[in-house]
């Protein structure tokens, strides 16, 4: 009976020895099942992480390349505006120079003008003194002869010599006309600037011509060539218009706005869909006036074709 006694509580002694160490081995399990679960969670975080250092990197590169590119804009567009600022000062400095001559020039042709106006007068009023005088009470002769009259059949014969006012042969034809004063090259290209500018283009162009053909030395002639051309490029005509601008590049090589007329060749051609001649036609203007808003202008037409100016 003792033997029995001391085998059950040598049994619960045991049965009370383990179960601490199987409490505290669950519990083990459990911290290693969440440590795992949290190194996951890490991992995933880590990957979460490289993930956006990759992309803030691709950002940071984009963003630089956007700067880059916004900083050369940036300075090619002071270069722009310091070139239209230097263009645009040479071009006061020019109107300044061409206004102070157009004034001297007007007031000289003023003075030239108003002596010829007086010559005119004088030569129209030597004119009216040579004319033979007109006897209204003649009589017209008749077919059978008329005879002369007493009084002047029994004049002696004059041995008066002539006198410097006697109506010279010329006379003896018919009455000398008067002398008109011509208009000037200046006025008829107003009178054409005029009708361009009221839309009248016909007139302008048939003034304009007549610039060209009657005053070919004049300095209002290269410009007159040149309106002949913004004028049928007025009426939406580029296939008339170019032939005239061209003539305008031709023949007066030293024209100031020579420039302006090879741009508008280059805008015809590409009016009528002749690319490479445009093309051809903006890259001379850069070339040979690179100082010039029309080179600017020429420069814009070809990138928007896609194109790089030379």
């Amino acid at each position: 009976m003792v033997m029995r006694t001391t085998l059950t509580v040598a049994a619960c002694l045991l049965v009370l020895g383990t179960t601490p160490a199987v409490a505290q081995n669950r519990e083990h399990l459990q911290m290693n099942a969440d440590l795992r679960i949290l190194q996951e969670q890490v991992s995933r975080l880590q990957l979460s992480v490289n993930r956006l250092d990759a992309q803030i990197a691709e950002t940071n590169k984009r963003l630089d390349a956007t700067t880059a590119a916004s900083v050369k804009g940036f300075a090619d567009q002071q270069l722009l505006i310091n070139q239209l600022a230097t263009t645009v000062a040479t071009i006061r400095e020019r109107l300044d120079d061409n206004t102070v001559r157009v004034s001297q020039l007007s007031q000289e042709f003023s003075a030239i003008r108003e002596g010829v106006r007086r010559l005119t007068d004088q030569i129209n009023a030597l004119v009216g003194l040579l004319q033979p005088p007109v006897d209204p009470s003649a009589a017209p002769p008749t077919s059978g002869g008329a005879p002369s009259s007493p009084q002047t059949s029994a004049a002696p014969p004059s041995t008066t010599p002539p006198s410097d006012s006697a109506p010279p042969a010329s006379t003896a034809q018919g009455p000398l006309s008067p002398v008109v004063l011509p208009q000037s090259a200046s006025y008829v290209y107003q009178q054409a600037m005029a009708d361009y500018g009221s839309q009248r283009y016909d007139s302008a162009i048939e003034g304009f011509r007549d610039v060209i053909n009657d005053y070919p030395d004049s300095p209002v002639a290269a410009d007159a060539q040149l309106m002949i051309g913004e004028s049928f490029n007025s009426k939406k005509d580029c296939r008339s218009a170019l032939p005239e601008y061209q003539k305008f590049v031709d023949n007066f090589p030293t024209s100031e706005r020579r420039h302006e007329g090879l741009y508008m060749i280059g805008w015809c051609y590409a009016d009528v869909g002749q690319r490479a001649n445009a093309q051809r036609a903006y890259q001379e203007v850069i070339k040979e006036y690179p100082n010039e808003i029309s080179a600017i202008q020429a420069r814009q037409r070809l990138e928007a074709m896609g194109v790089k100016p030379q």
